[in-house]
């Protein structure tokens, strides 16, 4: 798989992630996905997750070879492996209670250097704009 389409898989599969773990603030019951897709990030969100993204696997591109290579549990069956590990960047991260470390098939330092790595970025939560447009904090 070339480098491009890694990325663009690892960003689509942070942004789902993003969705489906957040809540909406006006109505806590629902979840972003819910409501929006990942075209619904506003320009300057997109760009900062995209950064963040470009970040980490730059500074990770053999554990994350390692983990695509690996891994045996796809949260859906149409996610490519970056796709999944864009997921776990997200939870990761935000401290969500599941991630690189508790993926099957996954040997257990690859998934501990990922997760260490993610926490180093810091947490960033989002809401909906008065433009109805998703944004970062």
């Amino acid at each position: 798989m070339k480098e491009v389409q890694k990325l663009k898989d690892f960003f689509i599969g942070y942004r789902i992630a993003s969705l489906w773990s957040t809540s909406d603030d006006k109505n806590e019951s629902e979840f972003l996905d819910e409501l929006y897709s990942i075209d619904d990030f506003n320009h300057e969100t997109k760009k900062a997750m995209e950064l963040d993204c470009i970040k980490f696997m730059g500074s990770n591109k053999d554990d994350l070879e390692t983990y695509a290579d690996e891994i045996t549990y796809n949260i859906h069956e149409s996610l490519s492996a970056y796709e999944v590990s864009g997921h776990d960047f997200w939870l990761n991260r935000n401290g969500h209670g599941c991630g690189f470390w508790d993926r099957r098939g996954l040997n257990q330092e690859t998934g501990e250097r990922l997760s260490e790595a993610s926490k180093a970025f810091n947490e960033c939560h989002l809401y909906v704009g008065d433009d109805n447009q998703i944004h970062m904090m």
